[in-house]
């Protein structure tokens, strides 16, 4: 709404203006569109590599990520394999190997998996609970995964990394 401000004498000496911030709004509706989009994706698509690269490009390109993982964990083995990713064209893909729990993970992180818990890392290189030097070798600056179990069990997770580190909205973990 714009209306104008005037003095005594009748002359404008400013516009009011008020509005609605709609942001929220606008990203659930963006949100839900894209979910959309997922899943007309899923319904097309046969392999988990062929799901990976278009479910990967399309939520990456829609987040703004680096990456998107889908790996296997393996806690008595103590490892995690990551067969499918997601990479931005000017990420290259290291992701695609086996990797030890212990030399990425602290112990609270750990738990948080194996609690089925999502955890969220802002910034790989500040954060405590990440051993840093490993995460820049691998240009990851932060990170959101999503822990799954399966007969009581961590077994997989899907993730989300970004090259800088990100302070992510509740909207984009969800």
């Amino acid at each position: 709404i714009y209306a104008p401000m005037r003095d005594e004498t009748g002359s404008i000496t400013g516009i009011y203006c008020s509005g609605n911030d709609v942001t929220e709004q606008k990203r659930r509706e963006l949100n839900a569109a894209i979910l959309d989009l997922v899943g007309k994706d899923l319904a097309l698509l046969a392999t988990p590599d062929e799901i990976m690269q278009a479910v990967g490009a399309r939520v990456g390109g829609f987040l703004r990520l680096s990456g998107c993982i889908f790996a296997d964990v393996d806690e008595e083995r103590g490892d995690v394999a990551v067969h499918h990713a997601w990479t931005a064209g000017n990420v290259p893909s290291l992701l695609r190997q086996t990797f030890r729990l212990d030399d990425y993970l602290s112990e609270e992180l750990g738990r948080a998996g194996r609690a089925g818990e999502t955890f969220v890392v802002r910034d790989t290189a500040g954060d405590e609970r990440t051993h840093a030097g490993r995460y820049a070798s691998l240009r990851i600056g932060g990170f959101v995964v999503v822990p799954f179990h399966w007969g009581g069990r961590w077994t997989r997770y899907v993730a989300a990394t970004s090259v800088e580190p990100r302070d992510w909205r509740a909207d984009e973990i969800e």
